[in-house]
């Protein structure tokens, strides 16, 4: 949750200045959407600080003042911008491990920028097809990893993710290829993320199954991804969005 505090001692010694008796403050304050509310304030204060606001987003504000005689002209707009960013995308060997016939994807591993992440989507396809398969439009942020299945083996693919969040969306996109099953069985090697071609190291053995990929993923957890950068305070400067690493 964010807020902005307000401070307007000029507009109020102005109205004390000609013995104004006003009856109440008016504020009225939206986004660029057009999401707008108002707040009556108390006329004896010079100051407020306006609460429940949207994380990242860019608002603006007027005033208008009241008394017996009517409601005056609004005054001037005021722009500006709570604390956050969208989602930051993490690096590809942080978040896809394959095998043979799988992708599993490492949710954590995304960095939120000071705004926390609402909603990830999912798309796949082959890599050199023009066509988007939809693996899944709303993932819960609390869900740590995703996996792909039923993938051909020894083939490149491409995933794309949108992360979602109050301050915006990051979309990146994520190159991999599947393990090629060898002819003696059905066991999977392990594709590197680099895509430079299958390789089975003899110390994880011969794994099959979306369970052992969630398993490296936890591993890859353990290590702890990149932690989020501070942000700047961008209150009445606008900020400017993160480029998204892929």
């Amino acid at each position: 949750m964010c807020g902005i505090f307000a401070w307007f001692p000029s507009f109020t010694r102005f109205l004390e200045r000609y013995w104004l008796f006003l009856a109440e403050y008016v504020l009225h304050y939206g986004t660029e959407l057009g999401e707008w509310n108002k707040m009556t304030l108390n006329s004896s204060k010079q100051s407020f600080f306006l609460d429940g606001l949207k994380c990242g987003t860019t608002y603006r504000l007027y005033m208008t003042a009241s008394n017996s005689i009517g409601t005056g002209e609004p005054g001037a707009d005021v722009i500006v911008r709570t604390n956050g960013a969208a989602p930051i995308s993490p690096a590809i060997d942080k978040f896809v491990v394959t095998n043979g016939t799988s992708a599993a994807l490492n949710l954590a591993a995304w960095m939120t920028a000071g705004c926390p992440v609402t909603s990830f989507a999912v798309q796949y396809r082959p890599r050199f097809h023009k066509a988007w398969i939809l693996a899944a439009d709303a993932i819960s942020p609390g869900r740590r990893h995703y996996v792909i299945g039923d993938l051909a083996p020894g083939r490149q693919y491409q995933v794309r993710v949108v992360a979602q969040s109050d301050a915006g969306a990051t979309q990146a996109d994520f190159p991999f290829r599947t393990a090629t099953l060898p002819d003696s069985g059905p066991e999977a090697a392990w594709a590197p993320l680099t895509g430079a071609g299958p390789v089975a190291p003899p110390m994880w053995g011969l794994v099959v199954g979306a369970r052992h990929l969630l398993g490296l993923l936890d591993g890859l957890m353990l290590k702890g991804p990149v932690g989020a950068p501070e942000v700047a305070d961008p209150v009445f400067l606008g900020g400017r969005r993160p480029e998204a690493s892929v």
